[in-house]
């Protein structure tokens, strides 16, 4: 597609990667970190079940704590080891679930579509200026 001719369709969202093998279809997605070195493929409900990597497994690094969770409970964050992507995080509280980073999401639109805020966790402690997201649930368990 040349330069100016974007699809007017669809909501414009810059590629946030360097490598341009992602792809959304068919229900699933994939979601890159920045250079490329992991490729995950995701359902759209990202239960640990449904998702799977593709490549770069063997480079996901993890950090764990529970300092700063509510709970107590540990939380895991699973980040490229190349160039420090997170890429999604999974917390004792929600076992068998990871939170996949949007960011990380190849198929743009879906970020206005099937990946669209519904409802909001963990608002009981949010900063005071913000008000929250405007038609969505609010949820103020504080479950880690």
């Amino acid at each position: 597609m040349a330069f100016g001719t974007a699809d007017k369709s669809k909501p414009y969202v810059p590629l946030a990667g360097l490598v341009g093998d992602g792809w959304s279809k068919d229900g699933k997605a994939t979601a890159t970190c920045y250079y490329g070195t992991v490729l995950l493929i995701i359902q759209f409900i990202v239960k640990n079940l449904y998702s799977k990597h593709a490549r770069g497994k063997d480079r996901i690094k993890t950090f764990s704590q529970s300092q700063t969770i509510a709970s107590g409970k540990v939380i895991t964050n699973y980040f490229c080891e190349d160039y420090g992507t997170l890429m999604y995080r999974a917390g004792e509280g929600f076992a068998g679930v990871s939170t996949l980073r949007i960011s990380t999401v190849d198929g743009f639109s879906l970020h206005e579509t099937r990946l669209r805020l519904r409802q909001e966790y963990w608002t009981k402690y949010r900063v005071y200026w913000f008000t929250g997201v405007q038609g969505v649930e609010e949820n103020f368990e504080a479950q880690g």
